[in-house]
């Protein structure tokens, strides 16, 4: 039995499937085309070539007599390309941008195709190459311990800090702790802060199940229970994000007598979030209720509100609430269930999983094909733990 987004089905070697559903040449494209795409200047020519990489696997398996779909993800592109994205191409380019995106990584997640062994390893150095490359750019600063990124400023795509701890997560999973720590060390690089703590939230609850629930016979259901716990934590969090910070503000009050303000806890988020939901609360139907106001309506929304104008907030930050707000009850039931059914699964879709629900409640990867791309391949990239694959 496979997940969806796997390949393989968990014999130890995986002899079960020949070589050439391996794409290989795809995924050293990929690792070149990842350091153009990362490594220079977001006005770049060569940047949009990561979008083409779909169709270089598609080609590369049809040339190998290997192309294969997967019926479930093959089912939901069918279902997005007839209901959904007709009803976003018809609004703005913010909506149109974001339903192509999503498409990319369905198309990608639909293709069968297993990744290369050397992949997770290779990728990790080329982060480590993209690092060199925008810290030269950028100047070095060996003092702060970082190699001038400005933090996580790393041009537009300070994403490239949620992209690495996948690795991490992979790397330690599969017992390589060595490469597992440099993989840490390039997220810390990019100090992009809810990387981090997501990559560490996950790494001690995997330690605790897999070390110490053990001595202590504590049953590994109990992790998974954690685990499914925080996904549900982070969605009620993510539909409800000014009542949260309001929470936390009254909590931190009442505890230390210093009042500090919901914007200030949010990093100046609360005042557009309470903008956006107060706009999305007062044009509900059943229609948007259901089905949302399509893809992008969040972007489109936060650049075109008037009381938004003198402020930077290019993106909502709330993945839970974009499912909400741009597809609906039956977007959001589906994003959850995505993640309870990959919590469930094996250590590492388990692991990926509590990872990502971390970064849909304050993050914007639901879109970000790039993401999707490694996400996918390191869940079907050989490891020692691979009892679904």
């Amino acid at each position: 039995m496979t997940h969806p987004l796997t390949t393989y089905d968990g014999s130890a070697n995986n002899e079960h499937y020949p070589s050439k559903d391996v794409a290989s040449v795809s995924f050293f494209i990929i690792l070149v085309i990842y350091i153009l795409y990362f490594g220079f200047t977001d006005q770049n020519p060569l940047r949009p070539l990561i979008y083409i990489l779909p169709a270089t696997v598609a080609f590369e398996l049809t040339l190998r007599g290997s192309l294969r779909l997967k019926p479930y993800l093959l089912s939901t592109l069918i279902i997005y390309l007839t209901f959904f994205f007709p009803y976003s191409a018809n609004n703005t380019e913010a909506h149109t941008k974001e339903a192509v995106f999503l498409i990319l990584s369905l198309t990608v997640a639909t293709i069968a195709f297993k990744t290369p062994k050397w992949f997770p390893t290779y990728f990790l150095f080329s982060c480590l190459i993209t690092v060199a490359i925008r810290g030269l750019i950028n100047g070095l600063s060996l003092s702060e311990i970082k190699f001038g990124l400005a933090s996580s400023n790393i041009g537009t795509e300070t994403s490239l800090g949620l992209i690495t701890p996948l690795v991490a997560i992979f790397l330690f999973t599969k017992g390589q702790r060595v490469l597992g720590f440099l993989a840490i060390i390039v997220t810390v690089l990019m100090f992009k802060r809810i990387g981090l703590v997501a990559l560490l939230t996950v790494l001690l609850i995997d330690t605790l199940q897999y070390t110490y629930f053990k001595k202590l016979k504590i049953s590994h259901s109990a992790a998974t229970t954690v685990k499914i716990s925080i996904i549900l934590t982070t969605a009620t969090i993510g539909l409800f994000p000014t009542e949260f910070y309001q929470i936390i503000s009254n909590i931190y009050y009442n505890t230390t007598g210093n009042y500090v303000s919901p914007d200030h806890l949010s990093s100046g988020r609360y005042f557009a979030l309470s903008v956006f939901t107060d706009n999305l609360i007062e044009n509900l139907t059943t229609t948007t209720i259901l089905f949302g106001n399509g893809a992008g309506y969040s972007t489109y929304f936060l650049g075109e509100s008037s009381l938004l104008l003198d402020k930077h907030y290019p993106l909502l930050h709330n993945d839970f609430l974009r499912m909400f707000s741009d597809y609906g009850l039956i977007g959001l039931f589906v994003g959850v269930l995505f993640l309870l059914k990959l919590a469930i699964k094996d250590r590492l879709s388990s692991n990926f999983s509590t990872y990502t629900s971390i970064l849909f409640m304050t993050d914007n990867v639901l879109t970000y094909f790039v993401f999707w791309l490694v996400f996918i391949a390191l869940l079907r990239a050989p490891h020692l733990d691979n009892k679904f694959y």
